[in-house]
This record gives structure tokens, sequence and C-alpha cells, in this order.
């Protein structure tokens, strides 16, 4: 699994085409509360948070159900964890529960990378120090 996240509009998912060499069909946009696994990216991995918040569909079992399916995919997201604290409370759920997945994902990911202005970082991965 490669993690790569960062704010809005700071470049994630060129970035991801040009590291990666993925296409325009490789990558899957989420938009509601399932994803399609036949893709090799997901991007804005925090739609599909929002959207089972939305529906009152469980978050944290159903990526658990499906974390064999994301092993072998890219995984962008944007870093909603941030900034001011929103004061509608499905909101802030939806910022936590974006943050504590990704907290999971970044701990089984073999690279993570950060994206700022359309440069990457690795956090995690070949040749980084494991901490």
């Amino acid at each position: 699994m490669i993690v790569v996240f960062g704010g809005s509009y700071q470049g994630k998912t060129d970035f991801a085409k040009e590291r990666f060499g993925l296409s325009d069909e490789d990558i899957y946009e989420c938009g509601g509360c399932d994803i399609d696994f036949s893709r090799r990216c997901i991007d804005h991995l925090e739609r599909t948070v929002l959207s089972r918040l939305q529906a009152d569909l469980p978050v944290f079992d159903w990526f658990d159900e499906h974390m064999d399916e994301f092993r072998d995919k890219i995984i962008i997201c944007d870093d909603i964890c941030c900034g001011v604290v929103p004061i509608e409370k499905l909101l802030r759920l939806y910022r936590d529960n974006v943050g504590k997945q990704m907290q999971i994902f970044c701990r089984e990911a073999d690279e993570v990378w950060r994206v700022y202005a359309g440069l990457g970082e690795m956090l995690k991965g070949p040749g980084k120090e494991k901490s």
C-alpha cells in the first residue's frame, strides 16, 4: 500500500500520476459509500468516509473488512485534520474519522508521501528510518 496525502489542491493526484506511472483510467475517484477496487489508485478517500457517516454506515469496520483490497493500492487523501475545528458535529466526526483511518493506513503502508505545492516528501518507505 502506498499513501499520498496533503492539503486540498496541492497536486497530490498529479504527483501520484508522475511518480507511480498512473493514467486517468488507473484512478478511481471516491464519491460514495463504496469503492471500486479494480483500479490501481483510490483518490479522495476522505469522501468515502464522509459518505458513510452521512448514511449512518460503519466507517472503521468497513475499512477493516476491506483492508486486503487496499494493500496493493495507491491511496490519495486530502489532509482535513488541520486548521479550524468545525462547529457542526458531523464535520468534527468526519475530520476525526479521516485522521484515525489515515493513521491506520499509514501504519500498514509500505510508503507514505506528503505532497505540498506539488512536491512529494517521503515520510515512510525504502531507506527511511521507522519510528
